[in-house]
């Protein structure tokens, strides 16, 4: 499995990157997703967008932590959300609403606003679809 190379890590932070997020559909960035990593890197894309999701610094914006989401969401929208491996990830931020980062020391996920768990809970039971025409700026 491993990790995302630098490039890799660089192709994905280019995606997420805050004007990228606020011009483009969330549909456009998942297919650009797409182009940018094969299904087999799945896993390692999930695993690094869960570690900047719990870094609030690395996503300061909430548009680039939905993008962020959907991607999660996105990579495995063809299977039921109980065997996305991320599906504990979605859970965690739709249970919990304590406003801290950090708990024991150890970083957390981010806490969603209404409208972002609103969005989230759309994404994960399969009516997300109309949100993907719009870019993050508009959720």
């Amino acid at each position: 499995m491993g990790m995302l190379s630098s490039r890799e890590l660089g192709q994905l932070l280019h995606l997420l990157d805050n004007e990228m997020v606020n011009k483009h559909s969330l549909e456009s960035l998942c297919t650009r997703l797409h182009q940018s990593f094969n299904k087999q890197d799945n896993f390692k894309v999930g695993t690094a967008l869960v570690t900047l999701l719990q870094h609030a610094d690395l996503l300061p914006k909430p548009a680039q932590k939905l993008a962020a989401i959907t991607f999660l969401y996105d990579m495995y929208k063809s299977d039921h959300v109980s065997l996305n491996p991320f599906a504990p990830v979605f859970i965690h931020m739709l249970n919990t609403v304590d406003n801290s980062y950090e708990e024991n020391g150890h970083t957390q996920l981010p806490v969603l606003n209404p409208s972002e768990r609103q969005y989230v809970t759309q994404l994960v039971a399969g009516q997300g679809k109309e949100f993907s025409k719009n870019s993050c700026y508009y959720l």
